[in-house]
């Protein structure tokens, strides 16, 4: 939803075409914990790297990588095993601590998703909220994953 240019659209869109009864679930970027991304990554993105070929940043990519997965291999992960009263002072710790239990690969693609799309929406939670509102959803729940993502299960009436 994040990456389409009207997520809340989208949401609703996609909402119609659950059936009476059934379920619908969302995963979004939330405004909370990501100002670093929409002051310093954003702009990057929207000016540069999601204008150039996906091959290209596919490889350059790989530099900001590295420096993910040095630090969540070799700072993050093993703080947050013996020491987590200290690590949950860390920056980013929820998410980079999460962000260790993955190899190279799956890091390398998490970087590229925030670099490569011309578009990405960070919702804050009360306007998540506004969401499923919108639909009159039933039995919602929101759950704030790893402190920088909101996540929403609820039922269509």
């Amino acid at each position: 939803m994040h990456h389409t240019p009207d997520p809340k659209g989208a949401f609703i869109s996609l909402a119609g075409k659950v059936k009476k009864g059934g379920n619908i679930s969302a995963w979004i970027y939330g405004a909370e914990n990501n100002e670093w991304i929409t002051r310093f990554v954003d702009p990057i993105r929207t000016g540069f790297t999601s204008k150039i070929s996906q091959p290209t940043l596919l490889q350059l990519s790989k530099l900001p990588t590295l420096g993910v997965y040095l630090s969540t291999k070799l700072v993050y992960r093993p703080l947050n095993s013996v020491a987590k009263p200290i690590a949950k002072h860390l920056f980013y710790n929820e998410y980079l601590n999460h962000l260790g239990t993955f190899g190279w690969r799956e890091q390398h693609n998490i970087v590229f998703d925030h670099l490569v799309a011309p578009t990405a929406f960070y919702i804050s939670k009360a306007d998540f909220e506004t969401w499923w509102k919108d639909i009159e959803a039933e039995n919602v729940e929101i759950i704030w994953h790893n402190q920088n993502s909101w996540c929403g299960f609820g039922e269509i009436k």
